[in-house]
């Protein structure tokens, strides 16, 4: 296994820590309804909103436990906990949504934020 293999695996598993860590289960849910209640209301921005601040919360509460994903997302890691729980959402859906037009809307959010999280 070379580096960026290694790499990958600890980066794997760091969210897969922070996705099954008990105490974040309900901030999880909470993203997770959120962006749902948003892709029904056809990506309205006011929902949208609301779940970009979820996601910084969250984001904020991963940074403290797991220093890698900090380091290796910076200022995306808001992105970053918003791209996962947007392909949890979209596979728990079983539609045809398309993940780019979500993504999309989601990185042009003022509210998600791009600078460092508190750690």
């Amino acid at each position: 296994m070379n580096e960026f293999q290694e790499r990958a695996l600890r980066l794997a598993d760091a969210w897969q820590r922070v996705r099954e860590a008990e105490d974040l289960q309900a901030a999880w849910a909470d993203c997770s309804d959120l962006l749902e209640q948003a892709i029904e209301a056809h990506r309205d921005h006011a929902h949208l909103v609301r779940f970009a601040g979820r996601v910084n919360l969250l984001a904020d509460e991963i940074a403290k436990r797991e220093v890698l994903l900090p380091a290796t997302h910076g200022s995306m890691l808001a992105h970053g906990v918003a791209n996962q729980v947007l392909i949890e959402v979209l596979r728990a859906r079983h539609e045809e949504e398309d993940p780019d037009e979500v993504f999309d809307d989601l990185i042009m959010l003022d509210e998600l934020r791009w600078e460092d999280v508190q750690t």
